[in-house]
C-alpha cells in the first residue's frame, strides 16, 4: 500500500480530515447564562458592599456601595445583558454585564442615566464580579416599606405620626446594647401567624430567624432590641411571613438605615 493509501485510511475512507480536539473552556461557569449572586473584586479581594443578584428572568437586585438596594429590569442583548434601575428617579443606574472569558469573571460597566436618556459612565473602564462565595450570606432584596427606631419602634400611633409626618420616618437613634427597632404591618386576612427573620447591616441575626409578630393596636408588630453599641450609619431589615390558614407567604421587607449616635 501507498504511503498515500495508509494516510487515506488513517483519515478515513472518504479522505475527510480527522476531528479537531475539543477546546476545554477554561470558565464553564462564566457565559450569558447569568443567574446566580455576584461579587465585585479587586485583585484577589472581593467587596461585598458592591454585590449583584440577577434572576431567572433577567431582572436584578443592585448593591452598589452601602446598604441601597435597587430593584432592575433586564434586557439579554447580542453580548451582554443590560440592567436598567426600575422607577421614576431623575437620575437612575444602569448596568452592562459582560461574560469575560479571558478573566473568568463578569465585567459590569456602571452609568448614570438620566430622564433624557442620556448616559454617563461611573468610574473609567469597567469592574469584575466573581461568583458570590459558597457559605456567605448577605440580603440582596430591596425594601418594600420602612422600619421605624426608638419611640416609634414602640408605639404605632407614633410611628403613624411620622410615616404621614412631612419630615418622614425618623433614622436618628442612640447607640446601645439594646436599640428599639420595630416593624409594623397590617393583619392579613384569615387566621395567621407571623414571624420575622431579622438581619443587621446585611447579615443574618443569629437566633433570631423567626421572631414572633404581635397584633398591637390593630397591627402586626414585630418588636426587638438589636445589639448595635458603635455609632454611625446601620441597617436594620424585617424579612416577614404571615401563615394564614396553614399557608405561608411572602408578607414583604421592612428596612430601615438609621443614624445611631
Amino acid at each position: 500500500m501507498s504511503a498515500a493509501a495508509i494516510l487515506m485510511s488513517i483519515l478515513g475512507c472518504d479522505g475527510a480530515q480527522a476531528p479537531e480536539p475539543a477546546v476545554e473552556d477554561p470558565c464553564p461557569g462564566i457565559s450569558m447564562e447569568m443567574a446566580g449572586d455576584w461579587i465585585k473584586v479587586q485583585g484577589s479581594a472581593g467587596d461585598h458592599t458592591h454585590r449583584l443578584r440577577i434572576h431567572e428572568d433577567g431582572s436584578a437586585s443592585y448593591i452598589g456601595g452601602g446598604f441601597s438596594k435597587l430593584r432592575m429590569d433586564g434586557e439579554y442583548r447580542k453580548d451582554d445583558l443590560m440592567l436598567t434601575e426600575v422607577g421614576d428617579k431623575d437620575v437612575r443606574t444602569r448596568l452592562y454585564v459582560q461574560p469575560n472569558k479571558k478573566k473568568c469573571s463578569m465585567r459590569v460597566v456602571e452609568v448614570r442615566l438620566d430622564s433624557a436618556g442620556k448616559e454617563q459612565q461611573v468610574g473609567v473602564g469597567y469592574t469584575e464580579y466573581l461568583p458570590f462565595p459558597e457559605g456567605q450570606v448577605f440580603t440582596f432584596r430591596p425594601c418594600d416599606e420602612s422600619a421605624y427606631i426608638a419611640d416609634a419602634a414602640k408605639s404605632w400611633a407614633k410611628a403613624k405620626r411620622e410615616r404621614d409626618s412631612d419630615g418622614g420616618i425618623n433614622p436618628v437613634g442612640a447607640l446601645g446594647e439594646q436599640v428599639p427597632v420595630a416593624s409594623w404591618m397590617e393583619p392579613q386576612d384569615g387566621e395567621c401567624t407571623y414571624t420575622a427573620a431579622l438581619f443587621f447591616d446585611d447579615r443574618p441575626v443569629e437566633g433570631k430567624e423567626a421572631l414572633e409578630g404581635k397584633v398591637t393596636d390593630g397591627m402586626v408588630h414585630f418588636y426587638d432590641e438589636w445589639y448595635a453599641p458603635y455609632s454611625g450609619n446601620h441597617h436594620f431589615e424585617f424579612h416577614r411571613t404571615a401563615t394564614c390558614d396553614g399557608a405561608a407567604k411572602d408578607a414583604g421587607v421592612a428596612c430601615l438605615e438609621a443614624i445611631l449616635d
